[in-house]
């Protein structure tokens, strides 16, 4: 009987392949810049910084000083080298690090900033209580996530949960997580999915030169890792309407 191909998980593609991507693109970023009142002076605390994108643009836009973590070496390897090649290593600190778990001391960061990592954490009520643990009196937490803007069937549910290795929640979920959490000036707001917009967006935000190296990473892996191949089959065995059922949110909190 022929083995079954090692499985790789969505974040170790990812990693391998150098690419990050979040619901909502830059225009998702800036609504959650100006919901946490990030300035020029702020020191942010981005959980899950993938590649590297959002701190780059954060320091670059709006000139904030960013410590970016993330629980994959990868990751952290691949963000530290575009900070380099942008100058910013004064401006942009990276630790390994696990939201449930951080390695900082309390009061630490004027804001705590997350973009499609939420429904990752696998103690989401943990990982809120570090956020406010490490973030300032009347400093800010927010994040953007993936909704169920419809109750999707069980099944389908649980394939995309067990693909992704995720749990996603419906916009009210979300929203009461920072509420049960005791923050307060609660900020919810939730969006469309327009699929166009969000290749446009990934399109726009990588240097053409970059995002082909992704691409052929993808590819090449494909012809020659087993493992990348199974990644696939196990992706186009998740039904075609399920982002019918999903939109966006951008939800923050301030802590009192």
């Amino acid at each position: 009987m022929e083995k079954e191909p090692e499985k790789i998980s969505y974040f170790e593609f990812q990693a391998e392949i150098g690419l990050t991507k979040h619901i909502g693109g830059t225009r998702a970023t800036d609504e959650l810049v100006k919901s946490c009142s990030i300035k020029k002076d702020s020191y942010i605390l981005e959980i899950g910084c993938g590649v590297g994108l959002t701190p780059v643009y954060l320091t670059k836009k709006y000139g904030c000083r960013i410590m970016a973590v993330d629980v994959s070496k990868g990751m952290i390897e691949k963000a530290k080298q575009r900070v380099k090649r942008e100058k910013l290593e004064d401006k942009i600190k990276f630790r390994l690090a696990d939201a449930q778990k951080l390695p900082f001391k309390d009061n630490a960061f004027d804001s705590v900033i997350l973009e499609s990592v939420m429904a990752f954490i696998p103690d989401k009520k943990k990982a809120i209580k570090e956020f406010i643990r490490v973030v300032k009196k009347g400093g800010y937490i927010g994040f953007t996530e993936v909704a169920w803007v419809r109750k999707p069937p069980a099944d389908m549910e649980k394939k995309m949960n067990d693909f992704a290795g995720s749990k996603l929640l419906s916009p009210g979920e979300w929203k009461h997580l920072l509420v049960d959490a005791g923050l307060t000036g609660i900020t919810a707001k939730t969006y469309k999915l327009n699929m166009f917009d969000e290749v446009f967006d990934e399109l726009t935000r990588w240097d053409f030169t970059e995002y082909l190296k992704v691409q052929y990473r993808a590819w090449k892996g494909l012809i020659t890792k087993p493992s990348y191949r199974r990644f696939v089959m196990d992706a186009l065995k998740l039904p075609l309407h399920l982002i019918s059922y999903w939109g966006y949110g951008i939800y923050s909190g301030r802590k009192p």
